[in-house]
């Protein structure tokens, strides 16, 4: 195996991060003091003493995505989706990195020590707006590369693709509906939009570690390009 393809095999299993994301996000919100993951953002882990363990997932899964994109890009050349899918895949890299970089404001229900809840900084101002570009760019990446299924022929990749985009979309919009439902009634307590959210964290980040592996065995049939 020459340097460049052991090169692009490292840069696809970057590709397997999003699912060790999932992994850190599930152990933290079990073990975290007063959290309850079915009634807290995800991002709400980046608050408190140990925030940092997940901004520090946030930013490390998003660098990894980058440097997947740019394996992806070696792989699939030329073909549907060659282009735009890579390209989606590090926008969507990118928006983990500011969502790690610039952390959520204390919400309602959860203030860990060192934090107030209601406080608004221009910093979790950043994280609320970054959150509809992060999902948009991992929607349309699964729907660039499900049209490339469909060109291959993939009826198998195709259909968990399709699946994949709608679960995400749609658990994305019911999880903002829920909190802004709850907020406004003063019934944040019961509220499901942590549990719904991680629907969408699961099906989309693993979407990516799944395709990651399919990419894998991909190249070891695929020619480096000169």
């Amino acid at each position: 195996m020459s340097t460049q393809d052991r090169l692009t095999r490292y840069l696809l299993k970057c590709g397997l991060a999003p699912a060790v994301f999932i992994l850190v996000i599930m152990i933290e919100g079990f073990l975290r003091p007063h959290y309850d993951w079915i009634h807290h953002w995800g991002s709400e882990l980046s608050l408190g003493p140990f925030g940092w363990i997940q901004a520090m997932n946030f930013v490390v899964t998003g660098a990894a995505t980058i440097a997947f994109a740019f394996g992806l890009r070696r792989v699939l050349r030329p073909g549907r989706g060659s282009l735009s899918g890579p390209l989606l895949t590090g926008l969507f890299g990118l928006s983990l990195i500011v969502a790690g970089a610039f952390t959520i404001d204390p919400q309602p229900g959860y203030a860990p020590p060192g934090t107030v809840a209601g406080q608004e900084t221009l910093h979790g101002a950043i994280h609320d707006l970054n959150a509809f570009p992060c999902f948009a760019a991992l929607t349309a990446a699964v729907l660039v590369f499900s049209y490339r299924f469909a060109g291959e022929r993939r009826w198998g990749g195709l259909a968990y693709s399709v699946a994949t985009a709608m679960i995400v979309l749609a658990t994305f919009v019911v999880s903002g509906m829920l909190f802004t439902n709850a907020l406004d009634n003063g019934t944040l307590p019961e509220s499901l939009h942590g549990l719904v959210q991680r629907i969408t964290i699961a099906a989309g980040f693993g979407w990516f570690s799944v395709f990651a592996v399919r990419s894998l065995r991909m190249s070891a049939n695929v020619a480096t390009p000169r």
